[in-house]
C-alpha cells in the first residue's frame, strides 16, 4: 500500500497507530512497491507474457531496467519526447587529426 512519505513523519506517528499502519512500516515510492509486486508475482510462478503499466512507471528509467535486465518483456506507456534508437547507438569523441578540420 502506498502512502505519502510524510506520513512517515514523527508528526504522523500517532495517526499510524490510530489506523493501525505497522510501526515498522518504511516508505517505499509507487515505484519500489510495483518492483516488489512484479517480484511477488514472479517468485509465485504467476504465468505471464508480458508486462504492462502508465506513463509513471513507465518514466522510470530504473523499473524499465530491471524489467530488461531480468529478460521480461514490458510495454509502456512513456512521454512522447523520449528518445528512443531502433538499434543502440555508438557514444563517444570523435577522434581527429591535428589540421584535418578539427577547429570547432
Amino acid at each position: 500500500m502506498f502512502l505519502p512519505e510524510i506520513w512517515f513523519s514523527e508528526a504522523k506517528a500517532q495517526d499510524r497507530k490510530l489506523l493501525g499502519i505497522p510501526y515498522d512500516l518504511k516508505f517505499k515510492t509507487k515505484i519500489e512497491i510495483g518492483m516488489e509486486s512484479l517480484n511477488r508475482v514472479i517468485r509465485n510462478g504467476v504465468p505471464f507474457e508480458a508486462i504492462c503499466f502508465d506513463g509513471l512507471y513507465g518514466r522510470s528509467e530504473w523499473l524499465r531496467s530491471q524489467i530488461q535486465q531480468a529478460n521480461h518483456v514490458y510495454m509502456a506507456e512513456i512521454p512522447c519526447d523520449t528518445n528512443i534508437y531502433l538499434s543502440e547507438p555508438q557514444l563517444g569523441v570523435p577522434l581527429f587529426k591535428p589540421g584535418a578540420g578539427s577547429e570547432i
